[in-house]
């Protein structure tokens, strides 16, 4: 084993680390200590030919504050992080650096705060929030970052409280609860379909709009002039409804770079009828070359 101290410029703390070698795969690595001489991290080796460790922290009360599986200085593996109360607070999996698959935060109860997942640092998979006393608060769904599927939250008493669906990150419908659980009021979200994404100037561009569930009654869609507060102040044109709940918009670009559509719904629902889209104003942009 061989000590080495280090003795850092004054306003720094003073710390010994001791480096120890082994031939063998595993063993112990580095340590690091607090002035006081308690110590502050340590490794360990699982496989010295990869460069596989075991990173612990400690606070200077003694306490372990984290253990992280690490592969040449990338997190890889499993991750842990606590508390000055010795408590699990985080847990989470890593691999090559970035997050992959469940992460887990604790309160400070020890009881499960959220459960998340994700794909490459970005929230891919299922969602789970929860109340101090265990119950579920809420629920998600991601796919590659983007809101996808439903979301749902609930009250303490384990009644559904608000449903919504996301499509790529779109909002695509909302239903809100009534306290004991009923359905209360739902409203549709319009989502947009364009034939291209990019087109040159002077060329047509053309976009469907669609509702993803049936609206009944009298369902109209108009463009128009938008104000500041996002509120349609001049409608400058109607759109056909088909026969199947979606329109069709056509213009011609006329400036280049993004090019942006405002559409009004309006809708008068029939008695009885409780999904209603009527008021949302739908903001669809295109670009230009």
């Amino acid at each position: 084993m061989k000590v080495i101290f280090h003795r850092l410029p004054r306003l720094f703390l003073c710390m010994a680390v001791y480096l120890t070698y082994s031939c063998g795969k595993s063993g112990e690595g580095t340590r690091i200590y607090y002035p006081n001489g308690s110590l502050r991290e340590k490794t360990e080796y699982t496989d010295r030919e990869k460069d596989r460790y075991i990173m612990y922290e400690y606070y200077e009360t003694g306490r372990l504050k984290s253990v992280s599986e690490k592969q040449s200085g990338r997190m890889d593996g499993v991750s842990k992080i606590y508390g000055e109360n010795g408590k699990l607070k985080t847990e989470a999996n890593w691999k090559n650096d970035s997050m992959n698959g469940e992460t887990r935060y604790y309160l400070p109860n020890g009881k499960l705060d959220e459960a998340i997942h994700w794909k490459d640092n970005l929230l891919h998979g299922k969602g789970e929030h929860y109340y101090e006393d265990g119950k579920l608060k809420d629920v998600s769904f991601y796919r590659n970052g983007r809101r996808n599927g439903f979301f749902v939250s609930y009250t303490q008493a384990g009644k559904v409280s608000t449903k919504t669906l996301f499509a790529g990150d779109t909002l695509v419908y909302s239903a809100f609860y009534n306290r004991d659980g009923s359905f209360g009021l739902g409203g549709a979200s319009p989502i947009t379909f364009p034939e291209k994404d990019t087109i040159l100037l002077g060329e047509t561009y053309r976009v469907t709009i669609r509702f993803m569930f049936p609206i009944r009654g009298d369902l109209r869609l108009y463009t128009g002039k938008l104000n500041g507060d996002n509120q349609m102040v001049k409608k400058t044109g109607e759109l056909t409804r088909n026969a199947d709940n979606s329109f069709m918009y056509s213009e011609t670009a006329r400036k280049t770079g993004l090019n942006t559509i405002p559409f009004l719904v309006v809708h008068k629902s029939v008695p009885g009828d409780t999904l209603s889209p009527g008021g949302i104003v739908l903001k669809h942009s295109y670009h230009v070359k």
